[in-house]
C-alpha cells in the first residue's frame, strides 16, 4: 500500500484505466487460441496492442508508464501496449469512428457515456463479440461480475466489453481507487 501511495495520481489513473475502464477489440488477437486440453490460451507469439485514449496529450512520463505496463503484460500474457493519446479537443468520438470506418487497426479504446459511446461503436463494428469467449477466457471475471452487470454491456443481447466502473477520490495524501459496487 505504501508503494501505491508513492505513485502520482495521473499514473495511477492511467494504469487503472487500462485495467478496468477500457473496452477492447480482440480482432487483432488472432494468435490467441484456446487449447482443448485445459482451455489454456496460447501466448507463444508476442502481440503489440494499440491503445487509444483521450486526455491532455501524452504526459511527460508516458514512456515510463508504458514500460511498466509492458513489463507486466510481457510476463503475464506476452503482450505489449502502444498508447496513443488524443487531446480532449480533438473530437475523440469522431476520430474513433473514422478509424473504424477506415479499417485502421487498434485493440483498446477509451469509451464512456459522453464520448466514443460504446453502443454506437458496437453498432458500426468497432468491437468483437466476446459473449461466447467469456466462458473460455474469462470465467472468473464472468462469475465475479454476475449476470446483472454483464447485462449492462449487452448490445442486442451480445457482449462486446467487460464493464467495470472505477471510482477515484483524492485526499491530501494521494489517490485511492475504489471499485463501484453497483
Amino acid at each position: 500500500m505504501k508503494e501505491l501511495m508513492k505513485i502520482p495520481c495521473n499514473k495511477l489513473v492511467l494504469i487503472f484505466s487500462f485495467l478496468f475502464i477500457m473496452t477492447f477489440n480482440l480482432g487483432n488477437l488472432q494468435t490467441v487460441n484456446a487449447e482443448t486440453a485445459g482451455d489454456i490460451a496460447d501466448i507463444s507469439e508476442q502481440v503489440n496492442l494499440k491503445w487509444i485514449v483521450t486526455g491532455s496529450g501524452d504526459q511527460k512520463d508516458i514512456g515510463l508508464v508504458e514500460e511498466e505496463i509492458n513489463k507486466y503484460l510481457e510476463d503475464k500474457i506476452n503482450a505489449t501496449v502502444d498508447i496513443t493519446t488524443f487531446f480532449w479537443g480533438d473530437d475523440f468520438d469522431n476520430r474513433i469512428k473514422l478509424m473504424v470506418a477506415a479499417g485502421e487497426p487498434y485493440d483498446i479504446n477509451f469509451t464512456s457515456n459522453w464520448t466514443a459511446y460504446y453502443s454506437d461503436l458496437t453498432s458500426i463494428g468497432a468491437y468483437k463479440d466476446i459473449t461466447d469467449m467469456l466462458d473460455t477466457y474469462a470465467p472468473k471475471t464472468k462469475a465475479l461480475l454476475g449476470k446483472n452487470i454483464l447485462k449492462g454491456a449487452e448490445v442486442n443481447g451480445r457482449i462486446y466489453a467487460i464493464p467495470v466502473r472505477l471510482v477515484l477520490w483524492k485526499s491530501r495524501s494521494g489517490c485511492y481507487p475504489f471499485q463501484n459496487e453497483q
